[in-house]
């Protein structure tokens, strides 16, 4: 079969741009701020490309668990991978040097990781655990303990304007507030597992992907599911909007990808 790659395509008209290959699978792949790279996560190594061409410019091989890109385009926040112990490292994006670090004790393996838009709070959430961390100081400001020991999907996001902190624990949603740390809602569903989240660019609404074929919309205000789209796509396991707002994607195990319009 064909290896497991990096596409690059065309928003509105599903062109293919660039394809890259690799042995390993991609866990996660994000661009940077300045738009002008491709940092992607294959096995637990770092890859940068040229988002021009799809060109690979730096490989960083240290055992890297998430990775989150920055406000600043050459740098990357990275945690590496390990049971109950990890360290929070600031890379540089093209020569993987390290900026800083900082040991963390981590209860379990960590499975993703996110930025708030003010770039000053990481999110992360893995196998029993959910912390917010201080960019500024490498503390955690916020620990959460997961009840269930089923271990992974976990799913995270920042509400856009950094005021809120949305994280999954299989089937249930739990919101809190990064300014006070306090918890806000927690919303259990009979659902299967969330598997990624996103946020509409105005912060009333929140995608989630739970591997099936539709993405669901949910009130940020009230916690109610409010609509779900069927595009009968695949299993979707990914969400993302786009940075103007104007349009969202899903992606699913067999390389299908799904685009609509946020608004309609």
């Amino acid at each position: 079969g064909a290896l497991p790659g990096v596409k690059l395509f065309d928003a509105h008209t599903g062109e293919e741009r660039w394809g890259v290959a690799e042995k390993d699978g991609y866990a996660r792949v994000a661009f940077t701020a300045d738009g002008w790279h491709v940092v992607a996560l294959v096995g637990m190594r770092l890859l940068v490309l040229d988002a021009a061409d799809g060109r690979p410019l730096a490989r960083h091989s240290r055992r890297i668990a998430a990775f989150a890109t920055t406000p600043e385009p050459g740098e990357l926040l990275a945690l590496t991978a390990g049971m109950d112990i990890a360290e929070f490292r600031r890379l540089n994006l093209l020569s993987g040097e390290v900026l800083w670090r900082k040991p963390l004790r981590y209860h379990g393996g960590i499975a993703r990781m996110a930025l708030s838009p003010d770039g000053r709070t990481v999110g992360t959430v893995g196998d029993w655990e959910a912390l917010l961390l201080d960019v500024g100081t490498r503390a955690a400001t916020f620990v959460h303990r997961m009840r269930s020991d089923d271990g992974r999907p976990a799913a995270l996001a920042f509400a856009p304007d950094g005021g809120a902190f949305v994280f999954a624990e299989r089937g249930t949603l739990h919101a809190c507030r990064t300014d006070s740390l306090d918890p806000s809602a927690a919303v259990r569903t009979d659902g299967p597992a969330f598997r990624d989240l996103a946020f509409r660019r105005d912060g009333k609404a929140l995608f989630a992907a739970r591997g099936g074929s539709a993405v669901e919309e949910w009130d940020a205000r009230s916690w109610e599911r409010a609509r779900a789209f069927d595009w009968k796509s695949g299993n979707l396991g990914c969400v993302a909007v786009s940075p103007d707002g104007a349009l969202g994607a899903a992606g699913s195990g067999s390389g299908k990808v799904v685009v609509w319009d946020v608004d309609v």
